[in-house]
């Protein structure tokens, strides 16, 4: 082993040296425009401060080195490979079995603990990659040579709690208010445009504001098509457009709208805006997941904590990233991005003769931006990543990958997850940090107990974790769902 190294104690000293070095440079510095030379007092300061701190990072770099080698031969040892975590993920599983409730219930021989809360228990795994042992017990791995993890099945990457804004909530019932639409220029028709029209007359009322802020050249959208205004009329009421007129027939109270509208002149009257919105009220669910092990088991602490950040955090992860997006509301299931009725969709079949997958996901990525969000994720079906990784140009290369090193998950700069959370030929897009909001009401919690069947008698014991969570989707627009039916034709 190599000698300890007390690192806090080296880094205030390497800190401290550091210091002083820099003083004695200045000094030293000062000392040559003043007299054309440094003392001999300043110049050895400068050469032990600057002997000093090299030494300390000779010491840090012969320790790691050391630390280096030792773990390769112990890895080789045990063969085994190398499970490293992260080093950004908690260690929800230490922490309980390092908490007061769990060392009181081992010592006094219970098989019952008090409730521990651990911080971001699904965001701990995933360090860990295989798992071999008895079905429903975890006795099998209580085992004469210890390792430090339990291997576990291959588990799917945590992805959409890290997508969306993760807040905390003070209530177990949520108030908040759902955007279904926006628009920066807003105006209603006064009379009726039929097909072809070129003119279109606006109200004048208490809550609309004409044609005040059209401009000649702008877009605007009229039952769900974009026009371009042609001229706009001083009285503040009428435009027309540019073309050959509308293409269907607009109703009074039919809404113009605009992502961009002019300057407001003095005396002038000013644009007016619009938000629709409703305001929902949503509960925060519990979501859980328990574990049998033998009571044995107890007594491996390392065994308990690596099963807690995996195997028990998985099941939590799989339920809750299912109810983030297919929760349908109902009962305890939360109300999904998938589900929501204002989400914007989007079909391959809709598009241009020769569109690839890979169009029809750009292709929504615009239906997004067009509604002002950026979108910073996609999601979809290993299958559909499949097809478009494999995707070849006609001189039978691929297009999106270099098969020799691989490729940053990305489509047109956005980071994109495969993940089989999402069902094969659909996938979704969107803004998520914007568009959706996961409230933590009740962190992960921890409790052992053996009140379960016949538990008692056959000295097994079960270990739950569960949260309570609350799912609020504020911008429905933000997100587009994609279907791959078939290409268009």
């Amino acid at each position: 082993m190599p000698p300890e190294l007390d690192i806090e104690e080296k880094l205030v000293e390497f800190n401290t040296s550091v210091t002083q070095l820099g003083k004695a440079i200045e000094q030293r510095d000062k000392e040559v425009k003043d007299f054309g030379k440094a003392t001999e007092e300043t110049g050895k300061a400068v050469d032990t401060l600057g002997e000093s701190v090299e030494g300390i990072k000779t010491e840090f770099t012969d320790h790691s080195i050391k630390m280096k080698e030792r773990l390769e031969e112990l890895e080789k040892t045990v063969k085994r490979p190398d499970f490293t975590a992260p080093s950004h993920l908690n260690n929800a599983g230490k922490d309980f079995v390092e908490s007061e409730q769990f060392k009181a219930m081992v010592g006094n021989g219970s098989s019952l603990s008090g409730q521990v809360s651990v911080k971001n228990l699904i965001n701990n795994l995933m360090s860990l990659k295989t798992l071999s042992g008895a079905a429903g017990s975890a006795g099998a791995l209580v085992v004469p040579m210890r390792l430090p993890d339990v291997i576990i099945p291959p588990q799917r990457p945590a992805t959409l709690r890290d997508l969306i804004t993760v807040s905390p909530a003070s209530s177990s019932s949520i108030d908040y208010i759902e955007q279904t639409g926006y628009a920066p220029l807003y105006a209603t028709l006064a009379a009726i445009a039929l097909a072809g029209a070129n003119t279109l007359v606006f109200n004048l009322g208490e809550f609309n504001s004409g044609n005040a802020g059209f401009f000649s050249g702008q877009k605007f959208s009229l039952n769900n098509v974009v026009y371009t205004v042609d001229t706009v009329s001083t009285d503040g009421v009428t435009i027309t457009i540019t073309g050959y007129g509308l293409q269907t027939q607009a109703e009074i109270d039919d809404e113009a709208v605009a992502n961009v509208f002019a300057p407001t002149a003095e005396t002038k009257v000013k644009p007016i805006s619009n938000i629709t919105y409703l305001k929902k009220t949503i509960a925060a669910k519990v979501v859980a997941s328990w574990l049998p092990v033998s009571k044995q088991i107890l007594k491996d602490a390392p065994q308990l904590s690596s099963l807690i950040n995996t195997q028990l955090a998985y099941g939590l992860m799989l339920s809750e990233e299912f109810q983030i997006l297919w929760g349908d509301g109902a009962g305890e299931n939360l109300s999904g991005i998938m589900t929501n009725a204002n989400r914007q969709t989007y079909s391959w079949s809709a598009g241009t003769v020769g569109d690839t997958k890979l169009d029809a996901i750009r292709r929504a990525m615009t239906l997004a931006r067009l509604a002002e969000y950026p979108v910073n994720g996609i999601l979809l079906h290993p299958n559909d990543w499949e097809d478009i990784e494999l995707l070849k140009g006609t001189n039978g290369q691929y297009i999106w990958i270099n098969v020799n090193d691989g490729g940053v998950p990305r489509l047109f700069k956005v980071p994109t997850t495969d993940s089989t959370v999402m069902l094969d030929g659909r996938f979704l897009l969107g803004a998520f940090a914007l568009g959706a909001t996961l409230y933590d009401y009740e962190e992960t919690t921890i409790e052992v107990a053996e009140q379960h069947a016949s538990y008692f008698i056959e000295n097994m014991l079960a270990i739950r974790a569960e949260e309570r969570i609350a799912l609020g989707v504020h911008r429905p627009e933000a997100f587009v769902d994609g279907t791959f039916d078939n290409a268009p034709v």
